[in-house]
């Protein structure tokens, strides 16, 4: 991953955005040495619809089936 500074960054966006683009690579721009925000190419699906489809896999699978349910049940009587 490469770092490039916040100055050079804003005086060729226009470049990096290309190689973003073109080559898949990620860009970390730093104001100060630090990281502040990432240039990433844009996948065929959104970040909001990725995080939901991991959220509802995770939760599929924690919720116990009808089986399972009764077993946590007659765990909790004893």
């Amino acid at each position: 991953m490469t770092e490039i500074a916040l100055y050079e960054a804003k005086a060729h966006l226009s470049a990096l955005v290309d190689r973003v683009a073109t080559t898949g690579e990620e860009i970390v721009i730093t104001r100060r040495g630090h990281p502040v925000a990432k240039l990433s190419p844009v996948n065929d699906e959104s970040a909001l619809e990725s995080a939901l489809r991991h959220l509802l896999a995770a939760r599929s699978e924690s919720q116990p089936g009808p089986d399972r349910l009764r077993d946590l049940i007659d765990e909790g009587r004893r």
